[in-house]
């Protein structure tokens, strides 16, 4: 389902960023409340950092070079 600010994860990777926890739509709004004029240019500060969202705990593929094949 879509959240009502346009975007499906961006309450869940707000809260999991700034606060730790999973957020809905609600809580997003009241934690970005703070921000109000600004809340566009936090949102793509955190994007730009690369530190928006959940973060991943799983195992990574090792590197496999394609170039002789």
């Amino acid at each position: 389902m879509r959240s009502r600010w346009g975007d499906y994860h961006l309450a869940g990777a707000i809260g999991h960023t700034l606060f730790d926890a999973d957020f809905d739509d609600a809580l997003m709004v009241a934690a970005m409340r703070i921000w109000q004029p600004h809340r566009y240019r936090v949102v793509r500060l955190l994007e730009v950092s690369g530190s928006l969202g959940k973060p991943r705990h799983g195992p990574r593929l090792a590197f496999v070079d394609h170039r002789g094949h």
